[in-house]
């Protein structure tokens, strides 16, 4: 591809972004919370609110569901996430989450929700917030299709002390490099009911945020 049509994707893309931001007409994302039966229900709300908060910013809309949630019209991809509390501290030391981002179907993250308990106890007055960083970070993974992090930002590969305790303030957000990759992966994507589902299979996952 010369330099010119290049340039003029790189043109038509951003005109698409822009209009989105304009008409308040993102694109939707469906993300399925399956087996939250240990997670309080105030945390997790608060959890959905924030990352719901983030995903916006980078012009998502996301809408919440649980097992059996169905897409609609409309919906340009479904991401299962999956609570687990039982995961061996051995299976990636430390990590609080990890991301399936080259699956095309079946649950690609799952929140070990055991190591992240110690984790919010430590820093109660941000538990939901917390969390919700935890679901856009690996969300964020699943839709800029990749595992690799930024260096500043709700992407960074580690949170320091002082973002966890600023997360009830303020959020973390998307690089504006990453938010626009974001939505140049969903432009002119077939909506998720119609388009051909890959069979699931083993993939690699992404490096997940640590404390």
């Amino acid at each position: 591809m010369d330099r010119k049509r290049v340039a003029f994707v790189l043109l038509a893309l951003g005109s698409v972004t822009a209009l989105w931001a304009r008409n308040g007409d993102e694109p939707e994302v469906l993300v399925r919370l399956i087996d939250t039966y240990r997670v309080p229900q105030p945390l997790l709300f608060r959890a959905k609110d924030t990352a719901g908060q983030i995903l916006a910013s980078a012009g998502v809309h996301v809408r919440w569901g649980r097992m059996g949630s169905r897409p609609g019209a409309e919906t340009m991809d479904v991401i299962d996430v999956r609570f687990a509390y039982s995961f061996p501290e051995t299976y990636k030391p430390k990590a609080l989450a990890e991301a399936f981002p080259f699956a095309g179907n079946g649950v690609r993250i799952n929140i070990f929700f055991n190591r992240l308990a110690s984790t919010i106890k430590l820093y109660e007055l941000s538990a939901g917030s917390i969390l919700g960083h935890v679901l856009a970070h690996e969300i964020g993974h699943v839709l800029l299709q990749e595992g690799s992090h930024a260096q500043t930002g709700l992407m960074k590969p580690y949170w320091t002390g002082l973002d966890y305790s600023g997360m009830v303030l303020k959020n973390l957000e998307f690089t504006a490099a990453d938010a626009n990759r974001i939505r140049i992966n969903l432009v002119g994507r077939i909506p998720f009911q119609a388009a051909p589902r890959p069979s699931f299979g083993l993939a690699a996952s992404a490096g997940s945020v640590r404390p």
